[in-house]
């Protein structure tokens, strides 16, 4: 079935699949942080203001998006770097 869709369409359905999946982990989020909130995770803030701590409200969420790349996180360098570093440690603990 993917087969017969235009390449246009194609990537179509791929942004609106996307954005689907985006809005549903922020519900998540979103969810996870109501709970925080009920149990007292922010005593004396309303549930907005703790969205803010968190970094949840959708403004945010929107700038971040608009970011650029670079500052969202390691290159892929750094990652590789990471994890190498994590192996090494590891590989000491298993000798001793």
């Amino acid at each position: 079935m993917v087969k017969a869709l235009s390449f246009s369409r194609f990537l179509q359905l791929k942004s609106l699949l996307i954005g689907v999946r985006q809005d549903e982990v922020k519900e998540k989020f979103t969810l996870a942080a109501f709970v925080g909130w009920q149990m007292g995770a922010s005593p004396g803030k309303a549930f907005h203001e703790h969205l803010e701590a968190m970094g949840l409200t959708d403004k945010q969420i929107e700038a971040r998006a608009k970011a650029p790349q670079e500052s969202k996180g390691m290159t892929a360098k750094d990652a590789i770097a990471k994890a190498e570093s994590i192996l090494a440690k590891a590989s000491k603990k298993d000798k001793t």
